[in-house]
This record gives structure tokens, sequence and C-alpha cells, in this order.
């Protein structure tokens, strides 16, 4: 099941979600157009994580979809946070370079990512094969490097 597989790749990540390490998390099913949002507010109570993201943005809010940068600037502001103080994980060229021109640091999820997709990863601030090795300080040493 598709929904299983994410929710392990997702098991690192979620207790930093729940203490509040992390600023907020943005959830983005932009290939599924305007009934996007509704799929990513199911799939996120199919994970259980449906309260720890406070903001989803979808084209569905009349946001055109990636490479655009809009959904994660929208989200960058609805947040309240300027967009270089935000990190996109991304598992998609059409994201990385939605990302890229948003001025957001990404990071590259590479598990999964399709062979068109891994060749565009080459501008990510880090290239993890999943969410296990990913915590706050190691995305904090990369940001810092990048600087």
């Amino acid at each position: 099941d598709e929904i299983l597989r994410h929710r392990q790749r997702l098991e690192e990540i979620e207790p930093r979600l729940a203490a509040g390490q992390l600023a907020g998390g943005v959830g983005s099913l932009s290939s599924f157009g305007p009934q996007g949002l509704a799929l990513q507010r199911g799939f996120l109570e199919r994970l259980g994580l449906e309260g720890m993201f406070p903001v989803v943005i979808t084209p569905g809010k009349g946001l055109p979809g990636k490479p655009a940068p809009d959904l994660f600037l929208a989200a960058a502001a609805e947040l309240g946070m300027p967009p270089e103080a935000c990190v996109v994980f991304e598992d998609s060229y059409s994201g990385f370079f939605a990302a890229a021109a948003a001025g957001m640091p990404f990071i590259a999820i590479l598990q999964g990512a399709s062979p068109v997709s891994l060749r565009h990863a080459e501008k990510a601030l880090v290239k993890a094969r999943d969410f296990t090795p990913l915590n706050p300080a190691a995305v904090a040493a990369a940001l810092r490097a990048r600087r």
C-alpha cells in the first residue's frame, strides 16, 4: 500500500513535528490539481499526521502547480516566514525547480524519485535516500555550510 510506504518514510520526522522542532509543514499534491487539497488532507489523516501541518496548500487554492514557485511562496507567507528561512523536502524535479525559483533550499529525497528527477537534484542542500539520516542538527549544519 502506497500510504503505508510513505508512513514508514515519515516515522523519523514525526517525533520532530510533534515536539515542535520544525516550524511547520506544507503538503502539496500539485499533480492532482483542484482536488489536491482534499486528497492531501486525506493522505495526512491516513498517516495520522493531519494535526501536525499548520499549512496545507495545493493548486486548488488558485495557484499554479510546480514547477512554478507559487505554492512554496504562499506556504512561506502563511507560515509568516521569509522564503530563505524555509527548507523544502522534495522528491521530484518539478519540486526541485519550484524550490529553487522560490529561493528556498531543498532536500532531495531520492527514494522513489524517478531517474529524470535524480538528474535534477544537483542543487539540493542535502541529498538523502529517505528521511532517516535527517534531523534538525544535520539540516542546520548543511544550511550553515551553504552560507
